[in-house]
């Protein structure tokens, strides 16, 4: 359980550079609920992520994982500990060991498992993401770049957390790197039943994978429901620089067109599906 109460946060406070990047917030994510969380470039969305993880404190307002406040810097440490994995934009990035074995190992090793337990843990991760225990002894340099996003993935889950965010995890993938990461994500959700949080630009992204959808506008939350209920006002979502996806406008063209099609679909399979039944019942006639 996630619980986000009145949360403000003010860069440069006091000086003339001040700037809110969150605006008393407030919402509840459920526990092993997989939840998108979109806006445009400013939003608030980074800010937002980086206090639920711990790795900042709000201006004011609460923060509880758990029933756990985590705004009290003191306990943030203890109360966190291997419980909330962030994935950066880019997480490659941030691989610096000489193995890939030893990058996967270093989160466990650092928040206290014992070495007995270290070696399933590394090679679970590596299962979980979809690659092979021959990599293990490779420098992670020597990868391809998916490969590089999912040993660091790996390494994330390697500590088990109950919560999972990914900042863009798909940023700078081509189509094919980018749908194989969302495939693992979802298992993930699947498997393991963990809390996921997406941060995504990609409102495709979103739609193929998560089950409600925060969107962030100006520091505010503008809307928190279901995917449906969220990409149905389409006009809304425009005015505040965000977009739905392309499939759904496409829906949304046909319907004013006089198709007799259903206008708040979001994904190409359920679409395809409704093309067909219009198709199939106009052979029919």
């Amino acid at each position: 359980m996630i619980e986000v109460k009145n949360v403000s946060y003010v860069y440069s406070a006091g000086t003339p550079f001040e700037v809110k990047a969150l605006d008393d917030v407030s919402f509840t994510i459920g526990e092993g609920e997989f939840i998108g969380l979109i806006g445009h470039t400013g939003s608030g969305k980074s800010t937002l992520v980086n206090i639920i993880s711990g790795i900042v404190k709000p201006t004011s307002g609460q923060v509880l994982i758990d029933n756990i406040d985590i705004t009290n810097q003191k306990s943030v440490t203890r109360a966190l500990k291997g419980k909330i994995g962030l994935v950066f934009q880019y997480p490659e990035y941030q691989l610096f060991e000489e193995t890939v074995y030893k990058d996967i190992a270093f989160g466990p090793k650092n928040i206290g498992v014992p070495d007995s337990e270290i070696d399933d843990r590394v090679k679970e991760a590596l299962k979980t993401v979809g690659l092979s225990e021959d990599i293990l002894n490779k420098s992670p340099f020597e990868l391809s770049g998916g490969q590089k996003r999912r040993v660091a993935i790996a390494g994330i889950l390697s500590m088990k957390p109950k919560i999972l965010i990914l900042d863009e995890p798909t940023a700078g993938l081509d189509p094919g790197g980018r749908d194989e990461i969302l495939g693992r994500i979802k298992e993930l959700h699947s498997d393991y039943s963990i809390t996921v949080i997406l941060v995504s630009h990609s409102m495709e992204d979103v739609a193929k994978i998560c089950e409600k959808v925060i969107v962030m506008s100006q520091g505010k939350i503008l809307k928190y429901s279901y995917l449906d209920e969220v990409f149905k006002d389409s006009e809304e979502l425009r005015e505040n620089g965000l977009s739905v996806p392309e499939i759904t406008t496409i829906m949304q063209k046909l319907k004013s067109l006089g198709l007799d099609v259903r206008d708040d679909i979001f994904r190409i399979e359920d679409a395809k599906e409704e093309i067909l039944k219009i198709l199939k019942g106009g052979e029919d006639q």
